[in-house]
């Protein structure tokens, strides 16, 4: 990642993007979404919360065991843990799969199933 004070963005060259994001994917695949990324801007690392819906509605936390990005399985833990210290019915349900960060790429049919499990659907 590199910030670009200028542009007040956060920008990832396809190579790292590759590597972090689509490293449980084709390299053809990967490389494709690579591409297709757009900048961030900063301001979404240090805005201010104003609602947590994990803290009034049932809420599923899903885990791409092959995450390279910042989420390792030590922060993982640390969220999902504070999360339940200020609301113990915080991520009633955690789901975990071997993909990496993008699991709507690698396991859409996996992701899926889980998106239906917490609506209700059987």
């Amino acid at each position: 990642m590199k910030f670009n004070l200028e542009s007040k963005t956060v920008d990832v060259n396809p190579a790292d993007a590759k590597r972090i994001f689509y490293n449980d994917i084709s390299d053809e695949e990967g490389e494709k979404w690579a591409s297709e990324l757009a900048h961030q801007r900063v301001g979404v690392y240090g805005s201010t919360t104003t609602y947590a819906a994990w803290k009034y509605i049932p809420s599923t936390y899903v885990i791409g065991k092959a995450d390279r990005t910042t989420f390792t399985p030590k922060l993982v833990d640390y969220m999902i843990k504070s999360a339940r210290e200020q609301q113990p019915t915080a991520f009633d349900v955690v789901e975990e799969c071997d993909g990496g960060h993008c699991l709507m790429i690698s396991h859409p049919g996996w992701l899926a199933g889980v998106v239906k499990c917490a609506a209700g659907e059987t």
